[in-house]
């Protein structure tokens, strides 16, 4: 059975969440690229990489490792939450 989050968990979840697309964004700043550069540097197509900024709950591990890679920011950078 799985408990039902609670309404402060949901939004810790969004803050997160809102968290690594602003990193992601950063990175492609600093790294000059769109979705579409990164697209093709990956095995993700760039509708996907448009739904997961959309929806970054969906990411997988896997497409997170390569877009750390690419923009040159390391995994544990890209989740923590600032203080």
């Amino acid at each position: 059975d799985t408990m039902p989050k609670s309404t402060s968990s949901v939004i810790k979840e969004r803050e997160k969440d809102k968290n690594i697309v602003q990193k992601i964004k950063i990175q492609q700043v600093k790294c000059g690229m769109q979705i579409s550069d990164i697209a093709k540097y990956t095995p993700i197509k760039a509708t996907a990489l448009y739904n997961r900024i959309k929806k970054p709950e969906e990411f997988s591990i896997k497409e997170l490792r390569v877009l750390c890679k690419i923009l040159k920011i390391s995994m544990k950078e890209l989740l923590e939450m600032e203080e």
